[in-house]
């Protein structure tokens, strides 16, 4: 989704602000501050802790313009721009302080896993967001 802290990520993991970043994003809006896929990183660029390695940073998955749906289109844009390479990891970020996994969120895996298989989650790491601003609900006991 959108907001969640993938570019925020990107940066974190590059050591640099490769991706560009917009505070208190958090819906999906007509002009995406990330476009469908944009490559960070590349195995021909400079290493990170001795690893070469190339990062696609992508677009939220939710339709700016349909609500709680699927962005289907920016799906398929991401499946063909990296078509015929190696999906060593996918990193799937999320806010941890949202505390709840809804409806969109599940057609979002689904909708990924259609696009890139059920063996795409084999090589799927969680990343978990907004760790500093997460606390128990009220009235939640866990």
């Amino acid at each position: 989704k959108s907001g969640v802290g993938k570019s925020s990520l990107v940066n974190s993991l590059l050591g640099e602000a490769a991706a560009r970043v917009q505070t208190f994003k958090l819906q999906a809006d007509a002009e995406m501050v990330t476009p469908f896929v944009k490559e960070v990183g590349s195995s021909s660029g400079p290493d990170v802790e001795g690893f070469r390695i190339k990062l696609i940073d992508t677009c939220g998955l939710e339709d700016p313009d349909a609500g709680d749906t699927v962005h289907y289109a920016a799906l398929r844009k991401i499946a063909s721009a990296i078509q015929g390479q190696t999906i060593d990891c996918l990193l799937f970020v999320d806010r941890l302080d949202l505390y709840r996994v809804d409806a969109l969120d599940k057609s979002i895996i689904q909708a990924i896993t259609d696009t890139f298989g059920r063996g795409i989650w084999k090589k799927a790491v969680l990343a978990l967001t907004h760790s500093n601003l997460a606390q128990t609900p009220p009235s939640t006991d866990y």
